[in-house]
């Protein structure tokens, strides 16, 4: 069996069906085996053949390589991208996180400071004006104490001398 025969389903005027197409690889499939058996000998036009068949057999093969490698970089590409995004996306996130809760806490402090000065400062006034009652209640205690013996004093040396002289 001829090389040519084998592919002649390649030329334009030839049966494009697919059952003549399986039939003529089973054909070059039988004439491998006689080749590699040592039964039949190429010529040089069986040789020319074969040389297409290794230049298609290694282009298809590049071809197919090529297209592997450009869909695993492909692929590569966009998981990095989609871990880069999903990265920056978790980073913003607790970023803004972190500064809620610190704006929160900053502003409980600030609020519990101003209401612990607001007590103290209630306090304080309170105490200073308790004090202020009692010195000024001690002072008319005192004043009033101090005139009444004055007034007895005065009234009791009155009726002394009243009574010695008369």
């Amino acid at each position: 069996m001829h090389l040519y025969y084998t592919f002649h389903f390649m030329q334009p005027h030839r049966d494009l069906s697919f059952r003549n197409i399986i039939g003529q690889m089973l054909s070059f499939s039988n004439y491998s085996k006689n080749y590699l058996d040592g039964k039949v000998d190429l010529g040089k036009w069986e040789m020319a053949e074969a040389r297409v068949v290794v230049v298609v057999v290694v282009v298809v093969v590049v071809v197919v390589v090529v297209v592997v490698v450009v869909v695993v970089v492909v692929v590569v590409v966009v998981v990095v991208v989609v871990v880069v995004v999903v990265v920056v996306v978790v980073v913003v996130v607790v970023v803004v996180v972190v500064v809620v809760v610190v704006v929160v806490v900053v502003v409980v402090v600030v609020v519990v400071v101003v209401v612990v000065v607001v007590v103290v400062v209630v306090v304080v006034v309170v105490v200073v004006v308790v004090v202020v009652v009692v010195v000024v209640v001690v002072v008319v205690v005192v004043v009033v104490v101090v005139v009444v013996v004055v007034v007895v004093v005065v009234v009791v040396v009155v009726v002394v001398v009243v009574v010695v002289v008369v």
